[in-house]
């Protein structure tokens, strides 16, 4: 575990689970998607520590990789939907592609219901059968929908918010469509939309060291103990904005009363990329210059032996 922490670019005895969700895990993770996960038992089994750095460097490796697949696939998908307006209509999204790598579907699933709010179900095909991953909303109990589909379906198994399945690829099509009905059957429109449950709206004078050090205390987060949301008001962003790898705005806001300064990072959100010529005035987008009221919780970490706290943007509401 050292040699991985390390080889990661963290540092033994400053970890968060920030550094543990989205730095470690991923790299443990990446080689059983796409490949063989043996090779993470055997970094973690052997002894030898030059053999466990050449495994540091392959799980490094498949991260990378992972992340390149993942963010291809997910573009593609975004740009089928958005362009072709499918989701008219739909209260799921159910999507085959051949040539999609199996390891990352679940994932994608994963960012479908984020950017749509929508039951969603990624296949590829895998020695002659579709093959996916099912993620759903906080109110539909997927694996009960799958239930309902078994007659279509090779195997499946899973729980309310994910599953796994297998298909005949000439029953995709009826599949796609008995899946919906059931979701408009069960799905409302109040519950389309999506919904972030705040736990107080303070100022970033408010966010100081001690109230850091006190979130810390309630590590780690995860289900059944989310990290807090925050709402803080009337903010400007300064500086440089940055759209960086995996469609995310990096940039700096300013609490003008308190002089507070934070960085703050936004997942997933080309939606708010600023395009000075399709939109000069940039109006409600992440501009330099722009106030907006953001919805978020703190992100503490630690980078080669550094500690930074950004805010971790949910959503955020942006006027010129």
């Amino acid at each position: 575990m050292k040699i991985l922490i390390e080889s990661s670019g963290l540092k033994v005895g400053n970890l968060t689970t920030s550094n543990m969700v989205f730095t470690l895990a991923p790299r443990i993770n990446a080689v059983g998607r796409l490949g063989d996960a043996k090779r993470a038992v055997e970094l973690l089994t052997c002894e030898d520590n030059e053999k466990i750095k050449e495994f540091a460097f392959i799980l490094n490796d498949e991260n990378q990789n992972r992340r390149g697949i993942d963010k291809t696939i997910t573009d593609d998908v975004y740009k089928i939907y958005d362009e072709a307006d499918k989701l008219e209509n739909m209260r799921s999204i159910v999507i085959h592609n051949k040539e999609w790598h199996p390891g990352v579907v679940g994932i994608v699933a994963a960012r479908l219901v984020e950017k749509y709010n929508l039951p969603s179900i990624v296949l590829t095909t895998v020695n002659g059968v579709g093959k996916g991953s099912a993620r759903s909303i906080n109110s539909f109990n997927i694996y009960e929908a799958l239930k309902q589909c078994t007659n279509l379906l090779i195997q499946f198994g899973g729980h309310f918010h994910a599953a796994g399945l297998e298909i005949e690829l000439d029953k995709i099509e009826e599949f796609k469509k008995t899946f919906n009905e059931i979701a408009s059957n069960e799905i409302t429109d109040e519950q389309l939309i999506p919904e972030i449950e705040v736990d107080a709206e303070i100022t970033l004078e408010e966010l100081n060291e001690k109230i850091i050090k006190i979130l810390s205390f309630f590590e780690p987060f995860g289900p059944d103990n989310m990290a807090p949301v925050f709402v803080t008001k009337d903010l400007q962003i300064i500086g440089e904005v940055r759209f960086a790898k995996a469609n995310t705005h990096i940039f700096k806001v300013i609490e003008h009363e308190s002089k507070k300064i934070f960085e703050a990072l936004f997942f997933n959100s080309p939606e708010f990329k600023y395009d000075v010529k399709e939109d000069p005035e940039g109006r409600g987008k992440i501009k330099t210059g722009n106030y907006c009221d953001i919805c978020y919780s703190v992100d503490r970490s630690f980078w080669n032996g550094k500690e930074y706290t950004k805010l971790r943007i949910r959503d955020m509401i942006i006027s010129s």
